[in-house]
């Protein structure tokens, strides 16, 4: 199957059980309150037998992550249900993530889980990050710990393939990436930024929602140095 193929049945399923999911994180949070915790994993099943995980990250604003897990040629890809598309987050991701961060090899879902634990998304910034980069379609998403590596593969869908932690960027570079939080915990949707003084136009997007990545729909704000 093609990744349009893959993303269309994955959004197809989670919309079938979207209401039933959304009601599940709304009482598994009130639980964690009242137990003082505030991140679980669950799983929820469709009648195609599709299984989603359902990563909750905050109990306060009921933040969450939810995918299908799925075995590809290059090993377990999770695909997170986003509003009006499907993100692909490669086994490589997560191996580059724990490397970083929790130190030591783990399973992927492990370090997957840790990962949307940790990560809010902050902002989608699309153009090279890097100024080395030349990558048709390149896209950067903005998390707590530093920023997801990716394109796009099929209309607003997303692979996104490595790390970079926050103390891994250049100063210009983690400028412009906490520019893009700053919008964001202000609740900006769209930002336009400029670009470490070079003359091509950018874009960057902003949101507060952690499995949001909704493109086709918005107006683009752009500006050139």
């Amino acid at each position: 199957m093609s990744s349009q193929e893959i993303a269309d049945h994955i959004y197809m399923e989670y919309k079938s059980v979207e209401k039933r999911i959304l009601g599940k994180i709304r009482v598994e949070c009130k639980t964690l309150t009242r137990l003082k915790r505030s991140t679980l994993t669950f799983t929820d099943r469709t009648r195609n037998m599709t299984v989603f995980t359902v990563y909750i990250a905050s109990t306060e604003r009921g933040l969450h992550t939810t995918g299908v897990w799925y075995e590809s040629v290059r090993g377990k890809v999770f695909a997170v249900a986003g509003f009006k598309s499907v993100n692909f987050f490669s086994k490589h991701f997560f191996e580059r993530y724990a490397e970083r961060f929790i130190k030591k090899v783990v399973p992927v879902k492990e370090a997957a889980k840790h990962f949307f634990y940790k990560n809010i998304l902050k902002g989608i910034y699309v153009g090279p990050l890097f100024d080395t980069e030349n990558i048709p379609n390149r896209i950067a998403v903005i998390y707590e710990q530093g920023v997801a590596l990716g394109s796009f593969v099929a209309g607003d869908h997303c692979a996104l393939n490595t790390f970079i932690a926050n103390e891994m960027l250049f100063p210009k570079q983690l400028e412009l990436v906490e520019r893009i939080r700053i919008e964001s915990d202000e609740g900006k949707k769209i930002v336009a930024l400029h670009h470490g003084g070079e003359n091509h136009e950018i874009q960057a997007f902003t949101t507060t929602q952690n499995n949001l990545l909704n493109i086709k729909t918005k107006t683009l704000l752009t500006t050139n140095n």
